[in-house]
């Protein structure tokens, strides 16, 4: 198993990810609509706006795979700082990936 180090926005993730993540288990398009209200990224705003266009009530269940798991990858795996019109994907951070064993246990 690899894993990746790298710095994260904590005040994005506790804030806002996190808060998403739970609303979306059980009501996926209300979720979205708030998410896509604190996003200034447009590549983001589309993902929700094309899930929410399709979306039956439910959980994550309930919209499109393929935009969730984009949506999802580019949430958590870029770096995102707040700007004027919302969060956006901020300039690429440092970061650091190894093998667990290599990556956690370095001297």
């Amino acid at each position: 198993m690899d894993v990746v180090l790298r710095p994260i926005s904590d005040r994005f993730f506790h804030e806002h990810l996190l808060p998403f993540f739970q609303r979306a288990m059980g009501d996926a398009p209300g979720a979205l609509e708030s998410l896509q209200e604190q996003l200034g990224d447009g590549q983001a705003r589309m993902l929700c706006e094309r899930m929410l266009s399709t979306a039956l009530p439910g959980g994550v269940g309930s919209v499109d795979a393929d935009p969730w798991a984009d949506l999802v990858d580019r949430l958590v795996f870029l770096h995102w700082t707040e700007g004027p019109a919302g969060w956006e994907v901020g300039d690429a951070e440092a970061g650091y990936a190894d093998g667990w064993d290599e990556a956690l246990h370095r001297p």
